[in-house]
């Protein structure tokens, strides 16, 4: 399966090594409240990974602001192959879609994306 073969590959075409980060495990924006005086991340099931995977999820429903990634870049730089990688770092909730969905308009809209994707890097 293409899938197979880009987990083989991961370490050729996954960018630089990263220092592995506590992520979020969810990161889209529907997991953030802001209130007047903060902001809260719910829904989290965090684990250590690669920190690009929780970038290429925070609009995966929607777009984001151009602040929200500029404030991150304050805190730390977004490698310039980021873009060309993104897709790859939304594999598994491409697949955890499918999953769920199936043949329900998101599991579809899921497996052609995936289907891309693995054309794209696989």
């Amino acid at each position: 399966m293409g899938v197979d073969r880009i987990a083989a590959r991961l370490p050729a075409i996954g960018g630089p090594d990263p220092q592995p980060q506590l992520l979020h495990g969810d990161a889209q924006q529907n997991n953030f409240v802001t209130t007047a005086t903060a902001a809260v991340v719910i829904d989290a099931a965090p684990y250590f990974g690669h920190p690009e995977i929780d970038l290429a999820l925070l609009d995966f429903f929607q777009p984001v602001p151009r602040d929200v990634l500029d404030a991150y870049r304050e805190i730390a730089p977004i490698d310039p192959g980021f873009p060309e990688r993104k897709q790859l770092w939304r594999l598994p909730s491409y697949l955890a879609i499918i999953t769920v969905d199936g043949r329900q308009p998101g599991g579809l809209a899921a497996i052609t994306k995936l289907a891309d994707a693995i054309s794209a890097y696989g």
